[in-house]
Parts: C-alpha cells; sequence; structure tokens
C-alpha cells in the first residue's frame, strides 16, 4: 500500500514520457495536442462502439455543430472539439499528476521505520512522538499505536545537569532587576530553560505582592520591601528538584485480534520503558512466541490530489458540451427573434409580384450584403443561404425547404416551410393571408418572448443587487455597533 500510490503517479508519467517519445515527429511543439490528436484517432477507430458512443456523445456533438455551422467542413470542426477536450483533461491530469506526486513524495520521507524494526528516538528534549504502526502476524494484521519518549538522561546525568541548571536560573529569574535584595520590576518565572530538559513549576509563601507569573502588584508594596519565599520545582520524568530563594519586592519604579494485540501493545510499551536510555529503539521481532513483522502505517494526502483531478477534469467535459447547448440555445432565441422579420420580408416581396424562389434569392442576397458591411451573422439566413446554394446546385425546391425546416428544428420554421411547399404543390392562393396571419402571431411572441428574456435578466440581477444591499447594511451597521462598543 506504501509505495502503490508511488507506482501509480509513476506509471502516468511513464505514459505521457512514451507518449511525447512516440509523437515527437509530429509538427508543432505542444506536447498535450499531439497527445490529444493520438487519442482522438484511437476514438475514431472504437467510434462505432456502443460504450465509446456514450462516453463521448458523438452523434449529439455533430448535430449541435451542424445547427451552429452550416458552412464549412463538419468533421473538422467536430475533431477540433474533442481535441480541445482530451488537451484541457490530458493537461488537468498531468498537473494533479504531478501535485499528488510531490505531496506523496514528502509524505514517503515521514517515514521513521529503520530496516523493518529499528526507530530512532528524539534527541535530549525533544519530546515523544506518536507512533502508528501496522503488526502482522499468523492471526492477521492489525494496527498498533504507542509513544516513543525521547532519549533519556541517566539519574548521573541528571543531577549534574540539575546542579548547573541552579545556578543559571537565578541570573534568568531576576529579569531587568540587578538582584534579589532590589526587585522592581517583574521576576521572569520561566517554564523551560534552552539547554536543559527540566520543566519548572513555581511556588510562592506570599500571592499578594507577587503572582505565579512574575508580575508585581503594586497596590499592595511599601517602600520597606516585602520578603517573599520563591520555590522552584524543577522535573524530568521521575526526577524533581527544589531550588529556594527570597526575594525583597519593591514599589515599581517604571509601571508598565484483540488479545494478541492487547499484547503486543502492552509488551511494546513495556520495552519502551526499559530502553528509555537507549538512542535507537528496536522492535520486538517476536512476542509470546509469534513473529512480528512490522510496517510504518502510511497515509498520504496525494490522492485528494487525484480525485480532485479526476472531478474537473469530468466537470471539463461536461462544461464543454454544456456550452454546445448553450450556443443552441442562443441559436434558437436568436431564429425566433428573426422570424417575424423573415416572415414580413416573404409577404412583401410575394405581395409584390414575386416568385417563391426569387423572394428566397432577395433576402439571401440582402444579408450578405448587410454581412459584408456590418459583419453580423444571424443563423436563420445563414441556413436560407444554405438552402439557395442547394436549389442552386439541382437539389429540387421542395426538398430544400424541406430541409431547411430540419435543420432550424423549430416548429415555427417547420410550419413555415409547409406553407412553402404547400404554395409549391397548390398554388399561391390564400397564401399572402396565411402569411400576414402569422406575421402577426410571429410578432406576438416575439413581444413576449422579449418579456420573458427581459424577466430572466432581472432574475440574473437579484445576486448582485443583494450582495450590493449587504454592503450597505455593513456600512451602516458596522459603525452603529462600534458606537455601541465605545
Amino acid at each position: 500500500m506504501k509505495y502503490l500510490f508511488g507506482a501509480i503517479y509513476g506509471s502516468i508519467f511513464c505514459i505521457y514520457i512514451l507518449f511525447a517519445i512516440f509523437q515527437r515527429k509530429q509538427k508543432g511543439r505542444d506536447p498535450f495536442l499531439k497527445i490529444s490528436i493520438y487519442l482522438y484517432s484511437i476514438f475514431e477507430k472504437y467510434k462505432s462502439n456502443s460504450f465509446v458512443q456514450r462516453v463521448i456523445q458523438r452523434d449529439k456533438v455533430k448535430k449541435s455543430i451542424t445547427s451552429l455551422c452550416p458552412f464549412g467542413d463538419k468533421e473538422d470542426e467536430i475533431k477540433g472539439h474533442f481535441i480541445e477536450k482530451i488537451k484541457r483533461i490530458v493537461l488537468l491530469i498531468f498537473i494533479g499528476n504531478s501535485l499528488a506526486f510531490v505531496v506523496y513524495i514528502k509524505d514517503l520521507k515521514k517515514g521513521f521505520l529503520i530496516d523493518g524494526e529499528l526507530i530512532e528516538r528524539k534527541e535530549y528534549g525533544k519530546g515523544a512522538v506518536e507512533l502508528e504502526l501496522m503488526a502482522e502476524s499468523e492471526e492477521g494484521r492489525e494496527e498498533i499505536s504507542f509513544t516513543l519518549e525521547e532519549v533519556q538522561y541517566t539519574p548521573e546525568q541528571i543531577k549534574i545537569l540539575f546542579e548547573k541548571a541552579i545556578m543559571d536560573l537565578e541570573n534568568i529569574m531576576l529579569g531587568l532587576n540587578s538582584s534579589l535584595d532590589e526587585v522592581r520590576s517583574p521576576l521572569n518565572f520561566v517554564h523551560k530553560m534552552d539547554g536543559y530538559p527540566f520543566t519548572i513549576t513555581w511556588d510562592l509563601n506570599n500571592y499578594q505582592v507577587i503572582d505565579s507569573q512574575g508580575q508585581l502588584k503594586s497596590k499592595f508594596l511599601s517602600e520597606e520591601g516585602t520578603m517573599v519565599k520563591i520555590t522552584a520545582i524543577l522535573k524530568y520524568f521521575d526526577f524533581s528538584g527544589e531550588y529556594t530563594c527570597f526575594a525583597r519586592i519593591l514599589p515599581v519604579l517604571n509601571k508598565g485480534k484483540e488479545e494478541v494485540f492487547q499484547t503486543i501493545q502492552k509488551e511494546i510499551e513495556k520495552k519502551e520503558k526499559e530502553e528509555k536510555y537507549e538512542r535507537i529503539f528496536r522492535l520486538p521481532e517476536e512476542i509470546g512466541g509469534k513473529k512480528i513483522i512490522w510496517s510504518e502505517k502510511f497515509s498520504t494526502y496525494s490522492y485528494f490530489f487525484m480525485g480532485i483531478t479526476v472531478l474537473v477534469c469530468i466537470l471539463i467535459s461536461i462544461n464543454k458540451d454544456k456550452s454546445l447547448e448553450k450556443k443552441l440555445e442562443e441559436r434558437k432565441n436568436q431564429m425566433l427573434l428573426d422570424y417575424p422579420e423573415v416572415i414580413t420580408k416573404f409577404s412583401l416581396l410575394l405581395g409584390a409580384g414575386m416568385t417563391l424562389r426569387m423572394v428566397w434569392k432577395k433576402i439571401v442576397g440582402d444579408y450578405e450584403k448587410r454581412e459584408n458591411r456590418k459583419g453580423e451573422k444571424r443563423y436563420v439566413y445563414e441556413e436560407m443561404k444554405l438552402t439557395y446554394y442547394e436549389m442552386q446546385s439541382g437539389v429540387p425546391e421542395i426538398e430544400a425547404y424541406k430541409r431547411f425546416g430540419k435543420r432550424c428544428g423549430i416548429p415555427r420554421y417547420l410550419k413555415f416551410t409547409s406553407l412553402l411547399t404547400q404554395n409549391i404543390k397548390k398554388g399561391t392562393d390564400g397564401m399572402l393571408g396565411v402569411l400576414e396571419m402569422e406575421a402577426k402571431d410571429a410578432f406576438e411572441d416575439r413581444k413576449d418572448m422579449a418579456r420573458k428574456l427581459g424577466e430572466e435578466a432581472s432574475t440574473k440581477l437579484l445576486l448582485p443587487m443583494g450582495m450590493m444591499l449587504g454592503v450597505v447594511l455593513m456600512l451602516i451597521v458596522i459603525p452603529a455597533f462600534l458606537s455601541f462598543q465605545i
């Protein structure tokens, strides 16, 4: 388990390297683009597979791109869409894998088990360490937790250190005072001393003039001074020693697998206490006649980065498809807004005596001039232009109109193409009246749609307006609150 994550991250790096080597002959310098092109070619080989179809949804994407781009090479657009999506995912996996690998290496360096059975204690004064190990025996594998104390001084060493500590303690305790005979500023009641392992506690016989932190209480001090007995208790594990002195306090001048593993737990704690003076702690190879195999309980958060990477890749893929759906929705709204204009033009031009095909040509020609002048593309006129080119290339007029309605995919346009085909089959009797009624209905629908879009826009403004209201309230409430506090 400890090296499994490393193997996974390393394998992913190897895959990237192999891809980069095999694709180095391709043009371009972007290695991620090369990898994306190669992966797309693999998808293309298996595009007929039902599982691949469900994953990439190629037919749905093809239909969306065809609607958005009636002209040009559709396959190039589809290929570009998927390659861009794959490139983003490949790049994100590389970044996520790199972060996960860095965290994994950092976690790996935290290991403490040497040769499977040795653990180095911390140096004097560095404190204990909580260890989590995995013990494996015939009964199975279980987690063992225990506290490994720092290397401890021997009784002889601690006595020597105690004598030295007492000599330094009085100077440290004085703080800004020159001597204990004249204490006019706070005493420094330290709890630890650099270079010494002792924990120090303080005891006073008079807490009325000085507290346990060494701060003087000016209210109860007199110029004659007050004698206070100060006792420092120095402790180190089982050792305890006292240092006593007297200070004359004067007024301040300047204020200012249960049973088996329970046995293992007990034995290792017992062994730890027995070897507390040894720098290297050796884990027992056998306990109760059973061989024990020790290993570190390895934990790493590197998988978190890979999990986030996978999640973001999925979100990017979904977002890329959602952007297509959003464009399709924008296309639909634009075509619905343009519908009354198209119907009105047809009604006027037919009324002027033009044939249906001449009307179509006239509308397309006007659009091309406007497009060349303003550079603005309108989806419905692009579809009409494509229909006109189809008729020019020999597609029957009725068939071209039917294709136009299907490509638009909107009920209004399907109804419109139905009227056009009926006009060709049965003649123009009553056609103008029907178009005028359709234009009137279309304008009413356009009003409703404009009202709906306005309501949606006002709804989107609610959040920023609410945030602005919150800021204004804070500007009013916080100064009022602070004035109350004063």
